[in-house]
């Protein structure tokens, strides 16, 4: 198997993101250097490498730098664009005072805004739900055109590294948690399992881990590998 594989895989930032589109506001220069830098320390990307299908190969490194990327905590530093907005309604206050509109979007507004198209005002009178925008008009009759937007991503932080190792304790009252990384046949596996990226990278190469065994060339020689350790190409 040594050199029978020949060339080797070659990034595409937007063939990665056909994959994963959740990451196009990542730098695509850093993708980039996950893939060539560390992605290639968990699978070989040389002619020597167990995975000689190279489109294969390419998939299993794009999970990796999926993998990579989401545990340095790019998606919680991407920011979220409201625009386009994901609902226009164009309002008319029916009464001097609160009313309920329906948005339309079946889930609950990111965040909602008012531009105002006659004299006076509508305002949000209270958190809208999953149904309706509850608001409130200063005179009946004004009118406004209302942006409702719907987040198509998960803002869950400042773009910190995310902590390696599952949560093994956690609580609220001084917002404290502990994390847990066991060492030992099952590291790599909790390592991957961090994220759907790497869990999905995990199953994917399942069949790359393990050695198979031939027979010696003759009879008192011992049984010797004629295949690949996971961590000949999968560290």
């Amino acid at each position: 198997m040594n050199g029978a594989c020949g060339g080797v895989a070659v990034f595409s930032s937007q063939q990665f993101l056909l994959l994963f589109p959740e990451f196009s506001g990542v730098d695509p220069n850093k993708l980039q250097a996950y893939f060539t830098s560390l992605a290639t320390l968990y699978l070989s990307n040389s002619p020597n490498s167990p995975v000689c299908d190279l489109t294969r190969r390419l998939t299993f490194l794009n999970m990796l730098v999926a993998h990579i990327s989401y545990l340095k905590g790019d998606l919680d530093a991407v920011a979220i664009a409201p625009a386009p907005a994901s609902a226009t309604l164009n309002v008319t206050a029916p009464t001097a005072g609160p009313f309920v509109i329906s948005h339309g979007l079946g889930a609950v507004p990111a965040s909602v805004d008012i531009q105002m198209t006659s004299s006076g005002a509508i305002w949000q009178a209270s958190a809208a739900d999953a149904l309706n925008l509850y608001l409130e008009g200063s005179d009946v009759g004004v009118t406004a055109d209302v942006y409702v937007y719907q987040d198509s991503q998960i803002l869950a932080g400042n773009g910190a590294a995310r902590p390696v190792g599952r949560t093994s304790n956690a609580s609220e009252g001084s917002v404290s948690a502990g994390f847990d990384y066991p060492v030992g046949s099952s590291a790599s596996a909790a390592f991957f399992a961090q994220s759907q990226y790497g869990a999905m990278f995990w199953q994917a190469t399942s069949s790359l881990r393990g050695f198979r065994y031939a027979a010696g060339p003759s009879p008192g020689y011992p049984i010797r590998p004629v295949g690949y350790w996971f961590g000949r190409g999968i560290r």
